[in-house]
């Protein structure tokens, strides 16, 4: 006797995780609705909400207070795993630790994601007052020297059309307020080869940061080293400048690029 009881279709779970991937993108973008999230992806809101549930279920996605839906640490946790697995982390390690051992400070490296730049990796101090910061952690471009090293080397007109979804926040009293303002500093920061975050980001705390660029003489990732301002002074300046860059170039020429910073040659 023929069976007839219907297969499930074989590419139906294919479909649904799409659909889940694409309300992540949807997120990603902020704090959303469901009405929204069923407009935008043109689902059926039934749909759209058992999408969401199933991410919240899976504590990818959170419920607000106001029925709206936003993405929690879980995703991000995935790819910081995978991040560290990259060559790039083990590749910069060696510099980083040099760069500790020479300045005795807190050094990150950091790639652009988005409108942010995340932490890979970091060295801590040898000092008992350090950074309060984390692998994982997602910076601002524009007040933290390691976004704005990013920035800076960056395709310009790419920079210019990130630069539109900025948010500018005056966290500190030195925090660049505008994009006008931000894209003539980038230009400051490309022409000396480094960028500093001088309490712009957090009071209190002041840092350094330098390019790391790919075979293409591509902008790749940054290093930087952090400090508490008591333990800065503008005399120790070239000499933590100097070194940063020293970081970044190993870690760059390790990954072909032998001219620092590229549009020297």
């Amino acid at each position: 006797m023929k069976n007839t009881t219907a297969k499930p279709q074989e590419n139906a779970p294919v479909g649904a995780l799409l659909k889940g991937f694409g309300v992540i993108e949807q997120l990603s973008e902020g704090t959303t609705s469901l009405v929204d999230i069923s407009r935008r992806m043109g689902l059926p809101k039934s749909s759209a909400y058992r999408l969401l549930t199933t991410l919240v279920e899976l504590g990818i996605a959170e419920r607000t207070e106001h029925d709206e839906y936003c993405l929690t640490p879980r995703l991000f946790e995935y790819g910081v795993k995978a991040l560290n697995a990259l060559d790039l982390v083990t590749t910069a390690l060696p510099a980083m630790n040099r760069l500790r051992d020479q300045i005795g400070e807190t050094v990150h490296l950091a790639v652009r994601s988005g409108i942010n730049a995340v932490y890979l990796q970091k060295v801590n101090s040898s000092h008992s007052l350090r950074m309060d910061s984390r692998i994982g952690y997602q910076a601002q471009l524009y007040n933290t020297s390691l976004g704005k090293c990013l920035l800076a080397w960056m395709d310009p007109e790419e920079a210019s059309r990130l630069t539109d979804t900025i948010s500018f926040r005056p966290i500190m009293p030195n925090t660049i307020k505008d994009k006008a303002a931000l894209l003539e500093h980038l230009k400051e920061v490309r022409n000396q080869g480094y960028a500093c975050d001088n309490e712009e980001n957090e009071a209190n705390v002041i840092c350094f940061g330098a390019p790391v660029f790919d075979h293409y003489r591509q902008i790749l990732a940054a290093v930087s080293v952090s400090m508490p301002k008591l333990r800065y002074s503008p005399e120790k300046q070239e000499t933590i400048v100097a070194a940063v860059q020293a970081a970044s170039r190993d870690i760059s020429r390790r990954f072909g690029c032998a001219v620092w910073p590229p549009d020297e040659a």
